[in-house]
């Protein structure tokens, strides 16, 4: 599932319910979201994925 910046727009307690909705629907199939916002990730209970002109940094943050 690919989403660019879906919680924009939102206030929190909506944002809530569709982080909500989405962890319950979207069962073991991978959710690649867009956002700015690093509360998102926490809530969605993901990791994050840097980028830039030179592509994606896979081990930012990560530990050896």
């Amino acid at each position: 599932v690919l989403m660019d910046e879906p919680f924009s727009g939102l206030d929190m307690d909506n944002k809530g319910k569709v982080i909500k909705y989405i962890l319950k629907k979207k069962g073991d199939r991978t959710l690649l979201i867009t956002t700015h916002q690093k509360e998102d990730v926490q809530l969605l209970q993901g990791e994050v994925l840097y980028g830039d002109e030179s592509g994606f940094n896979w081990n930012h943050g990560r530990t050896k």
